[in-house]
C-alpha cells in the first residue's frame, strides 16, 4: 500500500520524483497512505453493514443428507442410527421437508436424558425441571428425601447424598510470608513463558532475588 500511495502522489505531481524533493514526496506519501487506510476501513464497515441488512445473509440450509429408508436392507443397518448405517443416503432439498427432518433429529438429540432418573419419573417430579421445588431446597439444606423414591439405583442415591453434603470450606489468609512468595514465584522459567509473562516474571523475581525489596512487595 505504501507503493500505491507514492504512485498516487507522483501521478499528481511528477516533479516530486527528483532527488531534491524526496523529503516532500515522503511526507505527502505518508499522508496519502493514512487516507488509503481510512478509506479501506470505511469500505469494510459499509460492506459489513450491507451484509447485516440483507434479508438472508447466510442462505441457511439448502440440502441435508438423510438415510434412505426405502433402500435399506438387512445388511445396511438401522436407518434410525446414522452412526452405524452402511446403507444408502438420500438428499432432502425441499425447505419444509428439511425443517421437519431437523426438528425430528433435534427432538431425539435433545431428549437423550429423558429416560434418566433426573429426566423423568418420581425423582424428576420431586426435583422439578427448574430445580425450584421444596425437595430441591431441602437437598441444598442437607436434607435427603424421606423416603427415597422407589427403584432408585445406588448411583442415583450417591448423587443425592453428594448434593446434600455440605461443601467443605477452608480458611485462606490473604497474607503471604517471604518463604511462600519465593516458593510461588521461583518456579516459572522465562524460557518457557510467553513474552507478557516474561515481563511479569522479571518484575516479580526482582524482590525474590533481592530480599531487601520484600517489605515493599509484601506490605
Amino acid at each position: 500500500m505504501e507503493d500505491l500511495a507514492e504512485a498516487i502522489i507522483l501521478d499528481r505531481s511528477l516533479s516530486l520524483a527528483h532527488d531534491n524533493t524526496a523529503h516532500i514526496l515522503a511526507e505527502k506519501a505518508a499522508k496519502q497512505l493514512q487516507q488509503l487506510i481510512s478509506r479501506e476501513k470505511m469500505r469494510k464497515m459499509y460492506r459489513k453493514i450491507g451484509r447485516t441488512f440483507q434479508k438472508n445473509p447466510g442462505g441457511g440450509l439448502s440440502c441435508i443428507d438423510v438415510p434412505d429408508a426405502s433402500a435399506v436392507s438387512l445388511n445396511s443397518g438401522n436407518p434410525s442410527d446414522p452412526k452405524t448405517l452402511k446403507g444408502p443416503w438420500g438428499s432432502v432439498t425441499n425447505p419444509h421437508e428439511i425443517a421437519k427432518v431437523v426438528c425430528r433429529i433435534n427432538t431425539t438429540q435433545y431428549h437423550q436424558a429423558h429416560a434418566t432418573p433426573f429426566g423423568s419419573g418420581p425423582l424428576a417430579e420431586l426435583i422439578g425441571h427448574k430445580g425450584d421445588t421444596v425437595t430441591s431446597a431441602d437437598l441444598l439444606r442437607g436434607r435427603l428425601p424421606n423416603p427415597f423414591p422407589p427403584e432408585l439405583l445406588p448411583e442415583t442415591i450417591r448423587i443425592l447424598q453428594s448434593l446434600a453434603s455440605p461443601t467443605p470450606t477452608t480458611d485462606i489468609s490473604p497474607a503471604m510470608t517471604e518463604e511462600e512468595f519465593v516458593q510461588t514465584y521461583w518456579v516459572p522459567h522465562e524460557n518457557t513463558s510467553s513474552p507478557p509473562q516474561v515481563d511479569i516474571l522479571v518484575i516479580i523475581r526482582q524482590p525474590v532475588e533481592t530480599p531487601t525489596l520484600f517489605p515493599f512487595i509484601l506490605r
